[in-house]
């Protein structure tokens, strides 16, 4: 992700302003923060639970999506 950030910046570097880096920063920051908050409560709901009614919700899911997406073809 930060090289393709990186690359977009460079690719956009003319059209970039102070206003543009600030909201680049406070953007990065947000994300930063709420990523963290995300994993730790992933890996808190792991310690406590498993993730086999995940699964089979998966399972059961995947050829219904197929079906109406991609329709039967024989």
């Amino acid at each position: 992700m930060l090289a393709a950030t990186g690359y977009e910046l460079i690719k956009i570097r003319h059209e970039l302003a102070l206003q543009n880096f600030l909201q680049l920063g406070v953007g990065f920051v947000v994300s930063f923060i709420v990523a963290l908050i995300t994993v730790k409560a992933f890996i808190n709901f792991l310690q406590r639970g498993k993730l086999a009614p995940f699964a089979w919700y998966r399972i059961i899911v995947a050829p219904i999506f197929y079906v109406l997406t991609r329709g039967l073809k024989f």
